[in-house]
């Protein structure tokens, strides 16, 4: 929805009328699902021209729907019970009532649940089948050309396949089983002999090859024939790869990150000319022309590197070199359709670990949206900008936990970075912050080493780069810190939570660069997160800091001289493991907003104005949510909540609305394990844009905002 409002710009000192949009780094991509989606399919439940889609849950032993709306958006998802841990869904119109129906194969009740004739958002009925098996995969299709659907099965307790024919009264019967070499978790029909017969094609996990069995008229089949390919086959796909009016295979190998091309010869026979490598432990494949130059695309999901592998087609059943885009955690399987009518095929992913769908929309030409990223060390796990080398630009400096370094990539005019520098630190630098620590007017660095139990002081020289780097000891394990006029001797002091032993450091500082020994201050169990800033009406810092262990935050309130007392502790959301502080109902006092990971949430405390807190909200957000952030995104006046999804792709973010509540979640996709992040007006056009670091894909992701 656009709104239109007006707002006076600090920039141009005047009133301009601007469009509210609601989403500024791009349209709604990603839709939540129940547990662990593992397969996604289209469907036309609503018996229209619209494009719905479905996806089988197996830990919550449902289904989820998503209809398609007059604008082919997609509505929230409506989810119906199945059996139990469903592995396989299809839709079809089993009873020929000119209405799609609903089949899942549930392996842990040996049953198939059967849900017929959507409308009104529901099914008229629903039966359940019980087999004398655990079912697997599963297709539908007229095996006996009767011009009733029927039913085919795996079952890998026994290496079968089984065939259940449509009686053509909503019943079935068994009527034949395939034994096969081993267990097979995918398989495909198509008339490969051109007998006017539906011949079986499948994967054989256990022995690294594929079998055919060629289909007779009365919905039967031969032996299998057998095809070596890769290492334990997930996936596969048909079609006419180099134009010769012959099919030809494409086959996933999910144990060695390759995909084995086989073509079609006359006499019934396939040979592996070609193999390519791409992601990690591959799942799924399709085939489209996703570029419009009517040569066929790969399109593979890679499960443990969250991402999908395009390969372009070429002349002669070759193929280009891959293009990857991120997904979601552990995506499992992939759709193609035009879901915006733009004429470009689009994509649609399933992820098993973060519960939900994606939607890549197709740019053009066979790409797709992808946030600019810029590859640092290793594991970067907190990010920091300021002026480094007083050339107007901001600058980035990124912390590489796993290489011991630090990383400065410098700021361009147009939002750009290059000429990124690095210096080592301590072991395992896992929080930084700048300021002025020797009172030079020139911004220095201060990290805490998290497996060496100190900070480092790198100072600046102005020109972009720092000074030899001196050490400070610390608790153990520290985890954040920040800076601070703690005894209001106008000098920066510094603070940082130790995680291993349930307290904060403070370390006073000279005025140089050098700081006093630390002090220590005990506080909940586990913390993990901390904040100065002024909590009561005394004029002196104060310190909030999150903790883990015990679901709560502590307040210790500062005596103006670097010492603190008065220690308080409130109740919060399950696991808290960031806080901020922020005035977020505008009565000019600091309140606290903590994300906590194990219940997916942010938790509220209002600040009463002494220094006292009221739980005042929590607000579901995020997949076990690790940092979060506040600002104005969208430039409506109202903060918006930004939290970094642990252990996933995406960020979440929801926006602010005028009654003291938010909008509905949206998902970005950032980096593989996105660690932390900072919002800043990079290209200088007055919206705020997004820096998140990726600790597994080693990058920082810009995100400009678009409104």
């Amino acid at each position: 929805m656009i709104k239109l409002i007006f707002i006076s710009t600090l920039f141009l000192n005047s009133i301009h009328l601007i469009q509210n949009c609601e989403t500024p780094y791009g349209p709604k991509t990603r839709y939540g699902s129940q547990p662990y989606p593992i397969s996604i399919i289209k469907a036309n439940l609503q018996n229209s021209n619209k494009t719905d889609v479905v996806t089988v849950n197996t830990l919550s032993n449902s289904v989820s729907i998503y209809l398609s709306n007059d604008d082919r958006s997609l509505e929230n998802e409506i989810n119906f019970q199945v059996g139990v841990n469903p592995q396989s869904v299809s839709v079809a119109d089993l009873n020929n009532d000119h209405y799609e129906d609903l089949i899942t194969a549930n392996s842990d009740d040996n049953s198939l649940t059967f849900l017929y004739k959507y409308q009104n958002k529901s099914f008229q009925y629903k039966k359940t089948v019980q087999l004398n098996f655990s079912p697997g995969f599963m297709r539908i299709e007229d095996i006996n050309n009767d011009y009733f659907r029927d039913i085919i099965l795996t079952n890998s307790d026994q290496n079968t396949i089984h065939i259940l024919i449509n009686q053509q009264n909503e019943t079935f019967e068994m009527k034949y089983i395939y034994r096969i070499e081993s267990i097979s978790t995918f398989f495909i029909f198509k008339d490969l002999n051109n007998d006017s017969h539906l011949d079986l094609i499948l994967t054989n996990s256990n022995r690294n090859i594929i079998s055919i069995l060629f289909g007779y008229s009365n919905g039967t089949f031969s032996h299998e024939k057998h095809y070596e390919v890769g290492s334990n086959p997930s996936c596969l796909a048909i079609a006419d790869f180099n134009n010769d009016s012959l099919f030809d295979f494409i086959v996933t190998n999910f144990d060695d990150n390759t995909i084995t091309l086989l073509f079609g010869y006359e006499n019934e026979q396939f040979h592996s000319n070609q193999t390519y490598s791409v992601g990690q432990n591959p799942t799924y494949v399709i085939v489209e022309d996703l570029n419009n130059d009517k040569k066929l695309d790969l399109i593979i999901t890679n499960s443990q590197d969250n991402t999908v592998s395009i390969r372009f087609g070429q002349e002669h059943g070759h193929f280009s070199d891959e293009s990857v885009y991120l997904t979601g955690s552990y995506p499992t399987a992939i759709i193609s359709h035009d879901f915006n009518q733009d004429h470009l095929l689009d994509l649609a992913i399933s992820h098993r670990d973060t519960n939900n769908f994606l939607i890549l929309y197709n740019l053009g030409q066979g790409l797709f949206p992808s946030p600019k990223q810029y590859h640092v060390g290793q594991y970067p796990s907190a990010l920091a900008y300021g002026h480094l080398n007083n050339d107007s630009f901001i600058d980035l400096i990124v912390t590489n936990k796993d290489d011991d370094n630090i990383e400065i990539l410098f700021g361009n005019i147009n939002g750009t970075f290059d000429r990124s520098i690095s210096y080592e630190v301590g072991a395992s630098p896992y929080s930084i912050t700048i300021a002025d620590f020797n009172n030079d007017q020139k911004s220095d660095v201060a990290v805490v080493n998290m497996d060496e139990n100190t900070i480092s002081i790198r100072l600046g020289n102005g020109n972009g780069t720092l000074q030899k780097e001196h050490h400070f000891n610390v608790g153990l394990s520290p985890l954040q810190i920040d800076s601070g006029d703690l005894n209001n001797d106008n000098y920066l002091d510094l603070v940082t939570v130790n995680m291993a032993e349930n307290s904060i450091s403070i370390l006073l500082g000279y005025g140089n660069g050098s700081f006093h020994k630390q002090n220590q201050y005990k506080v909940g169990l586990i913390p993990f997160s901390l904040v100065v800033n002024h909590f009561n009406d005394d004029n002196y810092l104060d310190i909030a800091i999150c903790n883990m262990g015990d679901s709560s935050v502590t307040i210790l309130f500062g005596l103006g001289n670097g010492s603190f007392h008065n220690r308080v502790d409130y109740s919060v959301g399950k696991s808290p493991l960031y806080l901020i502080a922020i005035d977020f109902n505008n009565d000019r006092k600091p309140d606290i907003i903590t994300a906590n990971n194990a219940n997916h949430s942010v938790t509220f405390l209002r600040n009463q104005g002494n220094g006292s807190f009221v739980r005042e909200k929590d607000y579901s957000i995020g997949i076990y949510p690790i940092f979060i952030s506040v600002a104005d995104l969208n430039q409506d006046h109202f903060q918006d909540l930004i939290v970094i999804n642990g252990d996933d792709t995406t960020i979440s973010i929801r926006f602010g609305q005028s009654n003291a509540t938010y909008s509905n979640e949206i998902l970005y996709t950032t980096g593989s394990i996105p660690t932390s992040l900072i919002a800043y007006d990079f290209n200088k056009d007055q919206l705020l844009d997004l820096a998140v670091t990726n600790g597994k894909s080693r990058t920082i992701s810009i995100l400009f905002n678009s409104c």
